[in-house]
């Protein structure tokens, strides 16, 4: 019996590529996580993939191997887990579909559309702007009470644990597994130890995780207005207070989450009214939404689809350059049984692409009540609303720090002379059209 169950956990290893890229996405409870495809469909997945120490001889059940333990362990806790992801509940907490092992490693997998972190995120723009970060936070703020009212605790967030998923949705990625089961995998001697290095902050609070939770929620807050590492003396309440205008709304946020305030009150304060309002299908609720709100969505989506037009036209090329090499030395057009398993890949990475770009352009037609259309060459999209206030379409390519990045002018972030301010509203060579947008902002 056992033999079977090895077999059929290898095969569900095999299942999948990983990882597609070297760097991982995100992090994990006790592991890093990965994008991965699948071999059968094509699609992208995400793997948390977990190194194990083979010490079974020293256990006290000797006669499973280490794998096979977590395994075990993992699998129960899955099924045990399965409620809190269930309907509603669970839309902004990441969680796994089946567990599987080989000799050395134990992979959680999702079927998730994970598009990168929120440390990768911020890496690219720095301090991102004012409205993307409540809405960030709002999610993490209700997926943290989701869970703790589940009975489940994280023992701190990071920028690196928290997903943002297709939707411009944000998930906590460190909630599973739960502490108890943690412990039991520690007792068996079987985790590498580096994992247990990977909290996103070292605490120094008592054996309250949940209180953990809350404080940290603050830590990235900062670190998404900022673009400052909260470490060492920042984590202090009145060092890292002084970052934000005192009297903003920001700053009554982190004071509440700093001293642990319940989280349904912090969802219900003033700085989230205006927070645009998600459906049970993850999309933008445009009853409630403002413009304003609706713009930033459409700016977000754009980006997203622009690196998938990216990304299928450089899969293009390599599968036509392979298609001509092929057709100069054997003088035919290549069958199906000729493809090598890397241009079967590309194949279906496209073909995941082809989906994501008809999803995402439906999305923008959905939420925005307009006509878009993509532009392939230009890998943009063409935003001809006829009565918008806000001047879009003479926009080929907006930048990516302008269309994220805080802007200095009604800003919640203390003025930092240090920092030079590249964007100011009247710097740099900017079109009416993005001057236009910042200067909505500036006046909220």
């Amino acid at each position: 019996m056992q033999e079977d169950d090895s077999g059929h956990a290898a095969d569900e290893a095999e299942a999948f590529k990983l990882p597609v890229t070297a760097e991982n996405v995100a992090l994990g409870r006790l592991g890093r996580i990965y994008k991965a495809l699948d071999r059968k469909t094509g699609r992208m997945l995400a793997v948390e993939s977990i190194d194990i120490v083979d010490n079974a001889a020293d256990s006290e059940e000797g006669c499973c191997s280490a794998p096979e333990i977590a395994h075990r362990l993992l699998k129960t806790e899955l099924e045990r887990c399965g409620a809190v992801v269930n309907g509603d509940k669970g839309r902004h907490i990441f969680c796994y579909d089946s567990v599987s092992s080989s000799q050395s490693r134990v992979y959680l997998r999702s079927t998730s559309s994970v598009i990168r972190s929120l440390a990768g995120h911020q890496k690219d723009f720095e301090r991102l702007h004012p409205l993307a970060v409540k809405q960030y936070i709002y999610q993490v703020v209700r997926g943290l009470r989701e869970l703790h009212e589940a009975g489940f605790s994280c023992g701190g967030l990071s920028l690196s644990s928290l997903l943002l998923c297709g939707g411009n949705i944000v998930k906590i990625a460190t909630w599973f597994p739960s502490a108890q089961t943690v412990n039991a995998l520690q007792s068996q001697e079987i985790l590498s130890d580096p994992q247990f290095c990977r909290s996103s902050f070292g605490l120094q609070v008592a054996n309250d995780e949940m209180a953990q939770d809350v404080r940290s929620v603050a830590y990235v807050m900062l670190e998404m207005l900022t673009g400052l590492r909260v470490r060492g003396a920042l984590m202090e309440k009145s060092n890292l207070l002084s970052k934000v205008a005192e009297g903003s709304l920001e700053h009554q946020v982190l004071s509440r989450l700093l001293s642990q305030a319940p989280l349904k009150e912090v969802a219900a304060h003033p700085y989230f009214s205006s927070v645009s309002p998600i459906d049970s299908m993850g999309t933008l609720d445009l009853s409630q939404a403002t413009q304003e709100q609706r713009y930033i969505t459409g700016i977000l989506t754009k980006q997203e689809l622009s690196r998938c037009q990216t990304m299928k036209r450089q899969y293009l090329q390599q599968i036509r350059a392979w298609q001509g090499q092929f057709e100069k030395k054997y003088r035919r057009k290549p069958k199906p049984a000729d493809r090598p398993a890397g241009i079967v890949r590309l194949q279906g990475r496209c073909q995941a692409l082809n989906e994501r770009v008809q999803e995402l352009n439906d999305r923008l037609a959905a939420s925005h009540g307009s006509i878009y259309r993509m532009i392939a060459d230009k890998e943009a999209l063409a935003i001809d609303p006829p009565s918008q206030s806000v001047p879009v379409q003479h926009e080929d390519h907006l930048s990516q720090h302008t269309s994220l990045v805080d802007v200095t002018a009604g800003s919640p972030v203390a003025s930092d002379e240090s920092r030079s301010d590249s964007f100011g509203r009247n710097g740099g060579n900017r079109s009416p059209a993005q001057k236009a947008f910042l200067n909505r902002f500036a006046s909220q």
